[in-house]
Order: C-alpha cells, then sequence, then structure tokens
C-alpha cells in the first residue's frame, strides 16, 4: 500500500493577521482579491477549494507514476492545515438581501479583531485495487502549446507468462502492463472526426504520444507520423482523447485540449494550403 505522507497537527498552522512594518500596516497577500467584508462561507469555501485543488493536482501527477499506483512510491500530499486568522467579525447582510450572515472583514481596526480558528481538511489519495487505464497530459501547465505531450498508464494483472516476479516487489496482483497494445483516439471538437494512434506500452506500462497542432503531426519513441482524418489546422481549435486497450479490455478518461493559436507558429505551408482550397 502506497504510503501518504501527512503534516503534523502542531506545526504546520498558517496564521494570517495584519502585519505591522517600517513604513505601516503591509496587508496579507491572502484573500485580498475582494474589497470589503466577505460571507464566513466563502472564506471557508475559498480554503477548501485551494487545498482541493492542490490535491488535484497531485492527482493529476500521480496519472503518470505507475509505482504510485502499485503502491511502491509515497505520493506526498496535504491532509489538513489549521488557519488562524485576526479579522473582523460582525452579523449583517448584503445589499438587497434579508438574508443574515457572518461577515469577516480584513480591513477592521485591530481594536475590533477576533481570533477565527478553523481546521481544512483533504481525503488523501489511495492506491488503486482494480485494473486501471490513465491517460494524463504530460503538460498540465500548458507551457508548450500548442504542442501536448500525452501520457497512458496500464496497470492491470499479468498474465502467468509474463515473466518472474521480482524478491523486492510488494505482495500486490496489479503490475504495469508491459507490451501491451493501447490505442490513442483523437477526436476533432468541431468537424467530431477520429484518428487512432496504435503504441505499444513500455517497462512502466506506458506510452507516450506527443501532438504538434501547429503541423498537424505526431511524435512517439523518435518516431512521427501525420494526422490522417482529424485537422489541427484548419477545421478544429479543440479536440479529445481518450486511451482503449483490448487485454485487458479498459477505457480511460476523456481529456479536452484546447490549441493556443496566439502561441502557434504560423508556417508559409499553412497560407499556401488554405488558399489552395
Amino acid at each position: 500500500m502506497a504510503k501518504k505522507k501527512k503534516t503534523g497537527d502542531a506545526g504546520e498552522t498558517v496564521r494570517l493577521s495584519r502585519m505591522r512594518g517600517a513604513k505601516g500596516d503591509v496587508a496579507p497577500r491572502v484573500l485580498r482579491e475582494t474589497v470589503g467584508p466577505v460571507a464566513l462561507e466563502e472564506m471557508l469555501t475559498a480554503f477548501q477549494k485551494s487545498l482541493g485543488r492542490a490535491n488535484r493536482s497531485s492527482l493529476e501527477a500521480s496519472r503518470a507514476e505507475s509505482e504510485f499506483f502499485l503502491g511502491n512510491r509515497a505520493l506526498y500530499v496535504i491532509e489538513g492545515l489549521n488557519v488562524s486568522l485576526r479579522v473582523g467579525v460582525r452579523a449583517g447582510s448584503f445589499e438587497g438581501s434579508l438574508d443574515k450572515r457572518v461577515l469577516v472583514d480584513f480591513d477592521a481596526p485591530e481594536t475590533e479583531r477576533s481570533e477565527v480558528q478553523f481546521r481544512v481538511l483533504s481525503k488523501p489519495l489511495e492506491a488503486t485495487r482494480t485494473n486501471q487505464l490513465l491517460l494524463a497530459d504530460g503538460d498540465p501547465l500548458g507551457n508548450q502549446r500548442p504542442q501536448f505531450q500525452l501520457i497512458a498508464t496500464l496497470i492491470g494483472v499479468p498474465r502467468p507468462d509474463e515473466g518472474e516476479k521480482r524478491p523486492d516487489a510488494p505482495d500486490l496482483l496489479l503490475r504495469p502492463l508491459k507490451d501491451r497494445t493501447v490505442q490513442f483516439r483523437i477526436i476533432g471538437g468541431e468537424s467530431g472526426t477520429i484518428d487512432v494512434v496504435t503504441l505499444r506500452t513500455n517497462q512502466l506500462g506506458q506510452s507516450r504520444l506527443t501532438i504538434d497542432a501547429a503541423r498537424n503531426r505526431l511524435e512517439s519513441s523518435g518516431l512521427t507520423g501525420s494526422l490522417k482524418n482529424v485537422d489541427l489546422i484548419e477545421e478544429n481549435d479543440d479536440f479529445f482523447v481518450f486511451v482503449t486497450s483490448d487485454d485487458p479490455a479498459l477505457e480511460s478518461d476523456v481529456l479536452h485540449f484546447n490549441i493556443d493559436r496566439d502561441r502557434e507558429v504560423k508556417l508559409p505551408g499553412k497560407r499556401k494550403r488554405k488558399e489552395a482550397k
């Protein structure tokens, strides 16, 4: 079973309060987007969403980590945060509303502030217990758009003839399924046309595919090719990808990609192609 590192209750405390510096008050840089008081539930939800986004990033990272899904690698997550705030607290209602709420004021004078403490919790990630075929965005921050890096990970029960178990391997049935066929299915967002790219998984049960939308090209393990049906140059500004496997019979989640034309490299061939139509 994968180990999940947890933060200690005593040492991991976030304190947000107005600090006094040499040039007067220095406003905290957290929760300062809204001017004026905010509802207590909005503030609590903001903390929950932020922690949820952090855990979602961990989940996205785990999709590319076959070792984690086998229980061989620890994935660091934040179990919870202790938060202590010194803010103004009062009962009131927003304009046009008769619903009384607890309002939190970050600009209240120091003499009118109260100590507010709460804890934000999250559910740790668990290793998989069943066969999985996962598709991950290899560049989730989008720094390389319009080039898209895709990683498919196949985890399952090996066939009896597929090698011997390592002495140091944990006593689990699930393993990376190497040398298996997976199909990347690319669907045009506007045209609905489909291209299927068939690849083999490596020793980690993974297959990697790069889609170059500026050139309508594909690359995997040094081999290149072109999309035959889906046209990412002229017809589709976005597209969808999912992966399938016949052994075992599985389908991955579906990822939606949008092409950032502002970052795209303009090619002379693209203009000639358009004029020829």
